[in-house]
């Protein structure tokens, strides 16, 4: 349902009322109890109040002369006017992308030196074609998808390869989330020659004809005292039973330096039902043995609908040596209404029909290039 003009919205008061009540809409995926999140679309009660009033009073219409003009805000970029623009050569023409498979397409970009971002968007021309990508930053002596071709779009099933643990990720896209901006002090590194690996994933609906992607970036004025860096935890092979309902999957990785924690991204699929984030520590207990103590950063609920890039109103500090886990649980169950088949296993996978386990987490470090 579109809600771009007063018309539009005005059909649906009724509801919107009821929902804002209910606290239904906007969803808020973070469990209030553990965590605090700076980006909680939740409500006030004042706001709650104002719909019900507005609704009950038959949708009456603002001063029109406060109204945007239609458009105004899809056509421009949310980070600014960018220092520099990536046009993708390839508009990825939907109709005839191939089906449940991710599609790629490497775009040098061209940098003489070494580049600190601090802002950086993706721009579409159809929305509504495109699940998620993936921006990865490829250095020049990186030998992920060397053989394959650049400027063109190519599958992962004609290209295999493994990123590594060498590549950074600059930006996830989702419904709802298409840029990501550091606060001043800190910043993205992008080193001369590198190269941009996006990754999407598209709707079953590809009817609306092809898609040019633009990436916009803000370089920043001066070198950042600390570096966003980018940790992917990831489960890659795990398989989900049928008609499983609490099926639960982990990932855990151990930091190699002191970071601050800024804010985490799961990746799951539609059987995706939520996740966890926790801190691993160990402890000594009275008799001088060593205990494992589990401290719970965040609880979401998962919505393949909306991806939500989780923001820490208070950045957590890890000391080197600090293991880090996510726990996800899956529904593969009659009882999750987006499940294509309860009575088949699902397998872990690089296609969309099969599952993701996997989390991105933002962190800042002492900035060396």
């Amino acid at each position: 349902m579109p809600f771009e003009t007063y018309e539009d919205t005005r059909r649906y008061a009724k509801l919107i009322g009821t929902v804002t009540a209910d606290k239904s809409m906007p969803p808020s995926f973070a469990v209030p109890e553990v965590g605090r999140v700076v980006n909680d679309p939740s409500l006030t009660l004042e706001q709650i109040t104002s719909f019900k009033a507005w609704a009950n009073a038959q949708a009456p219409a603002g001063n029109l002369k406060d109204a945007p003009s239609p458009g105004a805000q899809s056509s421009r970029w949310t980070i600014g006017e960018p220092s520099f623009i990536l046009k993708l050569v390839a508009p990825p023409q939907t109709k005839a992308l191939p089906p449940s498979q991710y599609v790629y397409e490497i775009v040098p970009t061209g940098l003489a030196a070494n580049r600190w971002i601090q802002a950086a968007e993706i721009r579409l021309s159809v929305p509504t074609n495109l699940t998620h990508a993936v921006l990865f930053i490829r250095p020049s002596k990186s030998k992920w998808f060397r053989k394959a071709p650049v400027r063109k779009l190519f599958t992962s099933a004609s290209r295999h390869g493994s990123p590594g643990s060498h590549l950074d990720l600059l930006l996830v896209y989702g419904p709802g989330s298409a840029s990501a901006e550091w606060p001043t002090g800190m910043a993205k590194f992008i080193p001369k020659g590198a190269d941009l690996v996006l990754q999407m994933e598209y709707t079953a609906d590809r009817s609306n004809g092809p898609d040019q992607i633009d990436v916009g970036f803000l370089f920043s004025k001066q070198p950042p005292l600390q570096r966003i860096l980018t940790l992917e935890i990831a489960n890659h092979d795990f398989v989900i039973p049928a008609n499983a309902t609490e099926f639960r999957v982990e990932a855990s990785r151990i930091l190699p330096m002191p970071v601050v924690l800024l804010s985490c991204f799961p990746v799951m699929h539609q059987h995706g039902t939520r996740f966890e984030y926790d801190i691993i520590k160990q402890g000594e207990t009275a008799d001088a043995g060593l205990q494992l103590r589990i401290e719970t950063l965040l609880r979401v609920r998962y919505d393949l609908r909306w991806q939500v890039n989780y923001q820490f109103i208070e950045p957590q500090l890890l000391n080197a040596g600090t293991k880090l886990q996510a726990v996800a649980w899956y529904d593969n169950s009659k009882n999750n209404p987006r499940n294509p088949n309860a009575n088949t296993s699902v397998r872990s996978g690089e296609s969309p029909s099969d599952e993701v386990m996997a989390s991105v987490f933002k962190l800042s470090a002492i900035a060396v290039a």
